[in-house]
């Protein structure tokens, strides 16, 4: 478990593309690992920090998770990003499956996957229906 302060910055290079403010809050998260599986929580919320703290924006965020790995290196994964709307009283809920595989090319720890994302729950602007996820991950380790 941990907890710890959340900042927001306000480095969009659009505003289409973020709040135009500053944002503060918490997050907690939670976990569990049993042998192949890793289960548990990420929960934030936060807040505009300009002019009355939450009058442009206070949302909630939680991803839940649920992993399993094989014994082949492949990891199976269930999780949600969902975000609430304080303001806007607005749920977001995206649901997403993956699978993504763990190898190496000449020393090279390489993971890649893919899987679907089917949106339940979608505020205004938000994506809609089902799409598909590709993943390309190339790992450095210490």
């Amino acid at each position: 478990m941990g907890y710890g302060p959340y900042v927001q910055l306000d480095t969009a290079s659009d505003d289409y593309l973020g709040f135009d403010e500053h944002g503060i809050g918490g997050s907690f998260i939670a976990l569990t690992v049993d042998g192949p599986r890793t289960y548990g929580f990420l929960a934030t919320q936060y807040y505009s920090a300009e002019g009355s703290i939450g009058d442009s924006y206070s949302n909630f965020f939680i991803q839940p998770f649920y992993d399993y790995t094989t014994e082949a290196a492949m990891t199976i994964e269930l999780t949600s990003e969902s975000n609430y709307n304080w303001n806007e009283d607005q749920w977001s809920i995206p649901l997403t499956i993956t699978a993504s595989q763990y190898f190496e090319v000449s020393g090279q720890p390489i993971l890649i996957g893919g899987g679907f994302k089917y949106w339940l729950e979608s505020a205004p602007g938000d994506p809609e229906g089902l799409s598909l996820n590709l993943n390309l991950y190339l790992l450095f380790p210490k």
